[in-house]
């Protein structure tokens, strides 16, 4: 059985408010305030609104992300805490390596989805399944192969990218 957090009134309201909202304007998404809190998308949305906090546009880069962090020299402290890494405009090493790991586990995850859909494709040509079924698994396989294909150029973005730092930050010792 899920056990329900309890119901936010009053103080306790209005003191996750703010945390959430200090935890927004230094890059969080909703959603991961969602998960770490253990609250709905649209409770943390509402909390947000209510502590006057102006939302980021749609789209775009997520500001949360690694690489992100990196382009703006911040590094986010185990407290949950933002700090400025470098005074010159120059990614932070650290912040672009832990990017390419994420990457390169996406991509890692993106190949195994489409091996998976290959297979189920493969399995329902032997069984002689029908047509719709094996068009539909077709299409399946295609997208899943096209985020795969689009998961290896984050790798291969976010690698060039760590190197021109890495290069950048050799010829700064010097």
């Amino acid at each position: 059985m899920v056990t329900r957090a309890p119901r936010l009134v009053g103080e306790a309201r209005q003191a996750m408010a703010k945390e959430l909202a200090g935890r927004y304007s230094q890059g969080a998404s909703i959603r991961s305030l969602a998960r770490e809190s253990g609250r709905s998308y649209g409770l943390v949305q509402k909390l947000l609104r209510e502590a006057g906090v102006e939302f980021r546009p749609r789209g775009g880069a997520d500001p949360a992300s690694p690489e992100t962090k990196a382009e703006r020299g911040t590094v986010t402290t185990p407290a949950g805490k933002s700090t400025a890494q470098q005074t010159d405009d120059q990614p932070d090493v650290e912040a672009l390596r832990l990017a390419v790991e994420t990457a390169v586990a996406r991509a890692e995850k993106a190949d195994r989805k489409a091996r998976k859909a290959e297979k189920a494709l493969r399995k329902l040509r032997r069984k002689g399944a029908g047509k719709s079924r094996r068009k539909e698994a077709k299409a399946t396989l295609t997208k899943r192969r096209a985020k795969a294909e689009k998961a290896d150029r984050k790798v291969r973005k976010a690698r060039r990218r760590l190197n021109e730092a890495q290069h950048a930050a050799e010829h700064r010792q010097f």
